[in-house]
Formats: structure tokens, C-alpha cells, sequence
């Protein structure tokens, strides 16, 4: 099955996925390489260095409402909350 199968013969079982995976994600965190040097909360990251994102914790953040809530009709219009960032 695709998503665009997903999207529009199941949108709710897509909604539904697109939450599980938003909660838990497959990998717990990202890692690359600074390309330019940038400030994060007033820290200096210089150009190479390695930086981590994690995910899980990025995803109960914004832009999500009520991001502990378990709410797959988030990702359905008219909240469309995934497409906000």
C-alpha cells in the first residue's frame, strides 16, 4: 500500500499512522553535521561540528496542539497541524 493509497481510499487509518509514528518514531533521534555556524539557545555551534535532534522530543513541541494528546484528526483538515512548520 502507498501513502497516496492511503491518503485517499484510508485517510483515517493514514491520520492514524502519521500519529503513531509522531509519538514514537522508528529512530529515537537524527545526527549530521553543522553546515554553518549557527546559535541555539544562546550557544555557538561552529560549522562541522556534530549536532543531534531528537525527535520524540521535537514532536511535543510546536506546532503540534496539545501534543501529549493522542490525536490522529490532527493531521486532518481542518487542523492540519503537520503542515503549520
Amino acid at each position: 500500500i502507498t501513502l497516496q493509497t492511503l491518503a485517499t481510499q484510508m485517510p483515517q487509518l493514514l491520520h492514524f499512522v502519521l500519529e503513531v509514528k509522531r509519538i514514537t518514531p522508528v529512530l529515537p533521534f537524527s545526527f549530521g553535521r553543522a553546515r554553518r555556524e549557527f546559535e541555539f539557545k544562546g550557544h555557538r555551534v561552529p560549522q562541522g561540528w556534530m549536532v543531534l535532534r531528537a525527535i520524540t522530543a521535537s514532536n511535543f513541541w510546536t506546532p503540534f496542539a496539545k501534543p501529549k494528546e493522542f490525536a490522529p484528526e490532527r493531521f486532518d483538515a481542518p487542523r492540519l497541524e503537520h503542515e503549520s512548520h
